[in-house]
């Protein structure tokens, strides 16, 4: 049994990010040093990967791959080893200072940004863990891959769709199994375009972590399709559709060439 749920739960990472293939090609950072209204400028994903620094010894910039921030107060850093810091955070546009806080809670913080510069393509901060005591500096460029999909779908809607999810359970053919306590499979979208997949099957193994980025495959905001690495997925593989519940959980689906048809059963994971 514990290993079928592996083979299953595994099958969930592998059907997402094997639904296209990736786009190689990666845009060439713009460097604008430029200031302007933070509040504006902030609410994006903001990618490490053009050339970074650092002034502490105790951590590297280049511990980190990107930071993201949304108009609903969310955060979402990704670290080099593909593992994801989510909470809220506040702004402090007089003193330019971000505030991370982790998680739900609004007390206990992971650290705080201090924007040194912030415009339409780059954001140069310090981070200052709470571990730590020297500030960290880091150089960050704009990511301006859209999401796609149309505006106008009231039913299935990005916002709708980018939150952190737990798989309650699964189906394949006519047999539905619930994931039990001691395994769990945790999947994070955000408008920024992120996606983050977590899944655990029990005592005695390893946490199997997958990022990259995701988007809808057309205008209809019902399929969507993602890529194992940060670059921008073309959806030519075969997508999952979605759709959601009267309670607003979520349902995926995905049928790849050949197989039978696998279904993912979510719920709103609370932090």
């Amino acid at each position: 049994m514990k290993k079928l749920f592996y083979l299953m739960l595994l099958s969930f990472c592998m059907t997402f990010i094997t639904s296209c293939k990736k786009n190689t090609d990666t845009p060439a950072p713009t460097n604008n040093n430029g200031t302007t209204n933070i509040s504006t400028e902030l609410n994006k994903k903001w990618s490490t990967s053009a050339a970074t620094s650092r002034i502490s010894t105790d951590a590297a910039a280049s511990d980190f791959a990107s930071f993201e921030f949304n108009a609903a107060g969310n955060y979402y850093i990704i670290k080099a080893d593909k593992s994801l810091l989510s909470g809220t955070f506040t702004l402090n546009t007089a003193d330019s200072i971000v505030t991370l806080f982790n998680g739900s809670s609004t007390t206990s913080q992971y650290g705080t940004l201090k924007i040194n510069s912030i415009s339409a393509t780059q954001f140069i901060f310090k981070l200052t863990l709470n571990a730590t005591v020297t500030p960290i500096a880091i150089s960050t460029t704009a990511v301006t891959t859209s999401v796609g999909g149309s505006s106008s779908n009231s039913v299935n809607t990005t916002a709708k769709l980018a939150k952190a999810w737990k798989m309650d359970s699964l189906r394949q053919g006519s047999t539905t199994t619930a994931i039990p306590n001691t395994m769990y499979a945790h999947f994070v979208l955000t408008e920024g375009g992120t996606y983050w997949t977590e899944t655990y099957n029990g005592p005695g193994t390893t946490v199997a972590i997958v990022s990259g980025q995701w988007k809808w495959s057309d205008n209809t905001n019902t399929k969507i399709c993602g890529s194992s690495t940060d670059v921008a997925p073309d959806c030519s593989g075969d997508p999952s559709t979605i759709s959601f519940t009267a309670n607003g959980n979520l349902i995926m689906s995905n049928t790849p060439t050949g197989q039978a048809t696998k279904t993912y059963y979510f719920s709103i994971l609370t932090q």
